[in-house]
């Protein structure tokens, strides 16, 4: 029932499939908003989720009790050194244990144990009806992707340089 309209986009990262938006509006305390944070560490979690609404729909969550792991095929990923741009660029989601993406799930954040953004999704085959991999850009290479603050996050989340890896998420009241 709660809807915001409107926003700024700030960063585009198209390689590694990021949007990063501000909203137009605050959301007011009575939406009891979750703001969620982030993970830059290179260390795998111990398990993940991923909240989406696939093709506009209701929102929809699912989840992976096994840790991501480094991709060992690719998905729409560009030509060049292909082990060393999965590697540092993506997590994989081999499938899901409860839930699964659909079409239009672009750009939803995977989310650790701790309920830190790590990822957003960039894309792979998973449906209700294909229980396949999903590909997760790594948050830290959106974090520095690209030569200006419209392409990557860090002039954004870290305006003051302060070097933080980890940021908790709060509630908004």
């Amino acid at each position: 029932d709660h809807s915001i309209v409107g926003c700024d986009t700030l960063a585009v990262g198209d390689s590694v499939d990021f949007s990063l938006v501000r909203l137009s509006l605050t959301p007011p305390d009575s939406f009891e908003a979750y703001y969620a944070g982030w993970d830059l560490s290179p260390v795998q979690n111990s398990m993940t989720t991923t909240i989406h609404h696939p093709e506009g729909d209701v929102k929809k969550i699912s989840a992976d009790s096994a840790a991501p792991s480094v991709p060992t095929s690719k998905y729409d990923i560009p030509p060049g050194d292909l082990h060393d741009y999965l590697y540092f660029s993506y997590w994989w989601i081999k499938e899901w244990d409860y839930g699964t993406t659909e079409g239009g799930s672009s750009g939803s954040p995977l989310l650790d144990q701790n309920h830190r953004v790590v990822g957003q999704l960039h894309g792979g085959y998973a449906s209700c009806t294909s229980i396949t991999p999903d590909w997760y850009g790594k948050f830290s290479a959106s974090w520095n992707h690209g030569s200006s603050a419209s392409s990557r996050l860090r002039d954004w989340l870290d305006p003051d340089n302060t070097g933080t890896l980890v940021l908790d998420g709060r509630d908004s009241v």
